[in-house]
C-alpha cells in the first residue's frame, strides 16, 4: 500500500521512505525561486495591464488628478504590504494572504479568506487576459479598432487561449513559470523606459493648470478601483515555500516591486496628462476607447514605432501579470487543499514538477468562466477591475485583522520583521478597507457576495458536515470565539 503525504520542506525533493510498514512519497515544493525571479514575479503581476488599461480610464474621468487616485492607492498599499513583510516572514508557506488568516483564526474565516484571496486572483487574471485581448484587437486595426475584424466574441476567444497557454505554463512547474515571467517583465520595463524617457521632453506644464476639472469625486473612485494595479506585492507571497531564504528574500522583492510600482506609474499618468490634448480626451471618452489613450501618447510621442514598441510591451505586460496571478492562485488552492478545505486532487502535487496541476487547471478555468462574465457587461474590463479590486481590498482588511489577532494571541511567535507604529497602521489600513469598499460599484459587489455566500455554505456543509441549521450556527459562534478570545 503507498500513501501519499503532501508537506513541505527545505530541500525539494521527492522520496519514498518506509514507515510503519507502508512505502510514504513525501512530495513538497521546490526551493528554486531567488531575489531576482521572487521580484520579477512582483513587478509582472503589478505593472501589468493596469498601467496601460487603468490610467487611461482614470485619466479620462478625473484629468490630471489622476495622478492622485494612483498616489492615494499607493500609500494604501504600501500599509498592506509592510503588513505583509511581518506575517509573511514569520509564516512563510505557500498561499500567502490565506495562510495568515488561517493561522490567526481559522475556521470559516480562514475558508473564506482563502476563496476571497482565489477569486481576487483569478478575477485579476480575466482582467489582464481581456486586456491582452483588447490590444490585440487594436494590434489588427490600429486607426480606429471598432473597425477591426475581431468583435466581442473575437476578443472573448483571444481571452481564453491566452489563458490557456499561461495555464500550460505554469503545468511545467515554478522554474518555468519564473523564466517566462523573467523574459515577460524585463522586455516590458524596456519598453516602458524607452517611452518615459522619450516623452518625458513633450510634456506640457500647463496641462495641469486645470488639474481636477470633474472636481475630486472621479479621483476617489480612481483610487477605489486602481488598487488592482498595486496588488502584485502579494503574489510574492504565495511562492514563499518556493523561495531561497524566504525570510530574507520576500521583504526585499517586495520592496523592490512596490518601489518601481509608484515610480512608473506616477510617470505614466504625468506622461498621459501632459501630452494628451483636451479634445483627444473627449473624443476617446466619446468612442468608449479611453483604455487605448496610452497607446495615443506613445504614437504622438515617438510616432509609429513608439505605438507598437509601447502596444507589445502592453502585450507582454497583460501576460507577465497573467503569468503571475495564474502562478498565485494555483498557491492559495493548494495551501487550502493541504488544510483539507478543498477536495482532495487540490492538494495533489506531480511527483516529478512537485507544482499543484490541478490547483493551476481550476484556477484557469475559472478565470475562463469570469471571462465569459465579463463579456455580457456593457463595461468589460472596468467590472473586472472593479471586482478584483474589491475582493484584494476585503482581503488585505483581513490581513489586516490577521496580524492585530496573533500579536495579541502568540506575542512569542517568531518575527523576523515588525511594522512600526502598531496597532496604528493596521487599523488605519483597515479603515481605508471600509471606505474604498462602499464606492466600489454593485455589479462586483453581486459577483464578490455570490462566491462569498456559497463559500461559507461549502465550509458549513461539505468541510464541516453540518446537516442543520443548529449545528451551522453553532459551528459559526464557535469560529467567531476563537477569533475573540486570547
Amino acid at each position: 500500500m503507498e500513501t501519499v503525504i503532501v508537506n513541505s520542506s527545505s530541500d525539494g525533493v521527492v522520496s519514498s521512505v518506509p514507515r510503519g510498514g507502508e512505502v510514504v512519497t513525501e512530495v513538497h515544493l521546490k526551493r528554486e525561486l531567488g531575489l531576482f525571479s521572487a521580484t520579477m514575479i512582483g513587478v509582472g503581476a503589478t505593472i501589468g495591464a493596469g498601467i496601460f488599461v487603468l490610467s487611461g480610464t482614470i485619466l479620462a474621468r478625473a484629468g490630471p488628478a489622476a495622478l492622485l487616485a494612483f498616489i492615494i492607492t499607493g500609500i494604501f498599499a504600501l500599509l498592506s504590504a509592510i503588513c505583509y513583510i511581518e506575517l509573511s516572514t514569520a509564516i512563510p508557506k505557500a498561499g500567502g494572504g490565506f495562510n495568515y488568516v488561517q493561522e490567526s483564526a481559522g475556521g470559516v474565516f480562514g475558508f473564506t479568506a482563502g476563496l476571497l484571496f482565489w477569486l481576487a486572483y483569478v478575477s485579476a487574471a480575466a482582467f489582464y487576459a481581456l486586456g491582452f485581448a483588447e490590444f490585440f484587437k487594436l494590434a489588427t486595426s490600429p486607426d480606429d479598432p471598432e473597425e477591426s475584424f475581431l468583435g466581442a466574441a473575437g476578443v472573448l476567444l483571444i481571452a481564453i487561449l491566452i489563458i490557456l497557454l499561461f495555464m500550460t505554463i505554469n503545468i511545467f512547474g515554478a522554474k518555468s513559470a519564473a523564466r517566462a515571467e523573467n523574459a515577460t517583465t524585463i522586455f516590458k520595463l524596456f519598453t516602458l523606459v524607452i517611452f518615459i524617457s522619450v516623452a518625458l521632453t513633450l510634456v506640457n506644464p500647463r496641462a495641469f493648470e486645470n488639474f481636477a476639472p470633474q472636481g475630486f469625486s472621479p479621483v476617489i473612485a480612481g483610487a477605489a478601483m486602481s488598487f488592482i494595479a498595486f496588488e502584485g506585492f502579494d503574489t510574492i507571497a504565495t511562492a514563499a515555500e518556493e523561495m531561497h531564504e524566504p525570510e530574507k528574500t520576500l521583504p526585499r522583492a517586495v520592496i523592490l516591486t512596490f518601489v518601481s510600482a509608484i515610480i512608473i506609474y506616477s510617470l505614466i499618468v504625468i506622461l498621459m496628462a501632459g501630452i494628451i490634448s483636451t479634445e483627444d480626451l473627449k473624443d476617446a471618452v466619446d468612442e468608449g476607447t479611453e483604455e487605448l489613450l496610452v497607446f495615443d501618447v506613445a504614437r504622438t510621442a515617438i510616432g509609429g514605432f513608439g505605438f507598437w514598441l509601447l502596444l507589445v510591451g502592453g502585450m507582454v505586460a497583460a501576460c507577465s501579470a497573467l503569468n503571475a496571478v495564474i502562478f498565485a492562485s494555483s498557491r492559495v488552492m493548494y495551501a487550502m487543499g493541504r488544510e483539507k478545505l478543498l477536495p482532495l486532487p487540490i492538494r495533489r502535487l506531480h511527483p516529478r514538477l512537485a507544482i499543484p496541476y490541478y490547483a493551476i487547471l481550476v484556477s484557469s478555468f475559472s478565470a475562463i468562466v469570469l471571462c465569459i462574465i465579463a463579456s455580457t457587461s456593457e463595461q468589460v474590463i472596468e467590472l473586472m477591475a472593479e471586482l478584483a479590486s474589491l475582493a484584494f481590498r476585503i482581503c488585505f482588511g483581513l490581513v489586516f485583522i490577521s496580524l492585530i489577532v496573533l500579536r495579541r494571541k502568540r506575542p512569542d511567535m517568531k518575527r523576523p520583521f515588525k511594522i512600526p507604529f502598531y496597532p496604528w497602521l493596521p487599523i488605519i489600513g483597515l479603515a481605508s478597507v471600509i471606505f474604498f469598499a462602499g464606492i466600489i460599484p454593485l455589479d462586483a459587489w453581486l459577483i464578490l457576495l455570490t462566491v462569498f455566500v456559497f463559500g461559507v455554505f461549502y465550509y458549513l456543509i461539505v468541510v464541516m458536515k453540518a446537516r442543520s441549521l443548529s449545528r451551522m450556527i453553532e459551528i459559526l459562534k464557535r469560529d467567531f470565539r476563537r477569533i475573540l478570545i486570547k
